[in-house]
């Protein structure tokens, strides 16, 4: 499958779609290279058959971004088709299928800020912050990883219910977990395995602390 097919279909991916309609959304004039296409999303666990139409869910945009990618699509072109909610929605589809609570756009004042997911196990949070950066900038990173480590120890103070959280900055960047200042760099290709195997790294990760 060519990468670029899979940049076109993000543009056709609608909760429910025809064959006709996705190809005249995402300009597929070819009807085999249509079928070709939406088989291979489907073959790769994104959208599902319903007679005639084929239903996507909101975080099949993601998959379909990281697919691209890992068939080589350029990253500069794969970041202009997607939002930090298809970050959200896919990191909340994974704490949900591994058993966490998920808080979504939890808001601070004094000071004023905001945390984009948080997935809680008992007494345990994961703060997350969806990036999409283009090109990966060491600096950058460095100075959101800071601001996550301080957006996490907000949290774990005014969270009476949490003993103590971990700050991660999640990318699009195909790149192997990293730690930046101690806080962990996660593609998302590597987000679900991150969180299934978080306790090995506690020993190489910030925590924030109830004090």
């Amino acid at each position: 499958m060519h990468p670029e097919l899979l940049l076109k279909a993000l543009v056709g991916m609608t909760k429910s779609v025809s064959r006709c309609e996705f190809s005249l959304k995402t300009g597929i004039i070819n009807k085999t290279l249509v079928w070709d296409v939406l088989d291979y999303l489907v073959t790769n666990g994104i959208g599902t058959h319903s007679r005639s139409r084929i239903t996507f869910c909101e975080s099949d945009r993601i998959k379909t971004a990281i697919l691209a990618l890992k068939l080589g699509c350029d990253i500069e072109s794969v970041s202009r088709m997607i939002t930090w909610k298809d970050f959200e929605l896919l990191t909340s589809e994974v704490f949900y299928a591994l058993g966490f609570n998920v808080w979504k756009d939890v808001r601070f004042t004094n000071p004023r800020t905001q945390i984009d997911v948080i997935g809680v196990n008992t007494n345990i949070a994961i703060a997350v912050d969806c990036k999409h950066w283009r090109r990966n900038n060491l600096t950058s990173i460095a100075a959101f990883a800071r601001r996550q480590a301080e957006r996490t120890e907000l949290l774990v103070r005014r969270s009476s219910d949490l003993l103590f959280g971990i700050p991660i900055i999640v990318t699009l960047h195909s790149i192997e977990v990293q730690f930046i200042d101690r806080i962990p760099i996660v593609p998302i290709s590597k987000f679900r395995s991150f969180v299934e195997d978080f306790r090995s790294h506690l020993v190489e990760i910030f925590v924030a602390y109830r004090k």
